[in-house]
């Protein structure tokens, strides 16, 4: 490894250290091999240091922070430190095609008419079953070589870009101009910065290729929790509401802020499913009460969450399936 290498990966992590691992080895795996790798641990308390000085690599660096701050602080931990020019975003529990450095980092490179400043590919979205989807759907992603203003700010809101960070290569200066992550937002800091890097005029090369394994699984994620999920929609339309309404029309607006809802609607019911799975009616009633504030929005997940906490029956499907979970054969 160089003094200054191309290019500096930053992992943030927490308490995942299976799944850290094999994102490490896909980071050690590249064809491109002048980068470090910044490991930051956002105050696991578990064997995640281990596992991380156990790997024999002079390009690795682990990084613990004294207390836990959350992903997006992690990571501007990450790109605080970094010493390169190119700063790549990789979740923990995501991997990347041994080309993908390679591949993204030529991209900025095959540009020469304009000045890039970042660099997204397409992604392999882990389904069900251990199936994988590509996302976004090549017909959806944006084409040519670059991107800039408008039309990146649109493909940010209307999935023509993996709303994942693992899918970004970004020059650090960019990065520190715009003040990194905005960590007050808790589920869309990622939109947040792309949709700041596009109104500052900076414009995004596309690598029209699927290069990244995105999980998009884990129930411990961030975007997982349906209270986050609203939060960080409701953030971004205070501060966004008149950009995005310029770029998409009042007719589309609505219907991007409807989808994006919706998202949100699903994810509690998820919850309440989980709920009733697990037969906690302690856990429902405090759902129940804290979601009175959302009504009349959701209230069909606030009423199967309040009758589960006052009568403990679930719908038979559920009953059903809770009599599986208990008939299985145990270790």
């Amino acid at each position: 490894m160089s003094e200054t290498p191309r290019v500096s990966v930053v992992i943030p992590t927490y308490r995942r250290p299976e799944s850290l691992l094999r994102a490490i080895e896909s980071v050690l795996a590249q064809t491109f091999e002048d980068f470090e790798l910044l490991v930051v641990d956002d105050a696991s308390r578990d064997r995640t240091r281990a596992v991380v000085e156990g790997v024999r690599d002079a390009r690795v660096r682990y990084v613990a922070l004294p207390a836990r701050q959350g992903p997006s602080q992690a990571r501007n931990a990450g790109v605080e430190l970094a010493r390169s020019d190119w700063v790549a975003f990789l979740d923990d529990d995501d991997e990347w095609l041994a080309e993908y450095l390679a591949e993204q980092l030529a991209r900025a490179d095959s540009i020469t008419n304009v000045h890039v400043d970042a660099v997204f590919s397409l992604v392999y979205r882990t389904r069900l079953r251990g199936r994988r989807k590509v996302c976004p759907d090549p017909s959806e992603a944006p084409s040519g070589g670059d991107i800039e203003g408008r039309a990146l700010i649109r493909a940010v809101l209307t999935g023509g870009i993996a709303p994942t960070m693992s899918a970004w290569v970004v020059r650090r200066d960019v990065l520190v101009e715009l003040g990194a992550l905005d960590c007050s937002n808790p589920s869309m800091h990622d939109v947040d910065l792309w949709l700041r890097l596009a109104q500052a005029g900076h414009r995004a090369a596309v690598t029209g290729e699927p290069l990244v394994v995105w999980s998009n699984a884990g129930s411990d994620r961030v975007s997982a929790d349906p209270e986050a999920r609203e939060r960080g929609l409701a953030q971004i339309v205070r501060r966004w509401e008149p950009l995005i309404l310029e770029t998409l029309g009042a007719d589309e607006y609505e219907r991007w802020l409807e989808s994006r809802r919706g998202k949100a609607y699903r994810l509690h019911r998820r919850h309440i499913d989980d709920v009733m799975a697990c037969g906690s009616r302690a856990d429902a009633w405090r759902y129940a009460r804290s979601m009175v504030r959302r009504l009349p929005w959701g209230a069909r997940n606030v009423l199967r969450a309040l009758g589960f906490a006052l009568t403990g029956r679930r719908p038979r499907a559920k009953r059903e399936e809770a009599g599986k979970v208990a008939a299985a054969p145990r270790d």
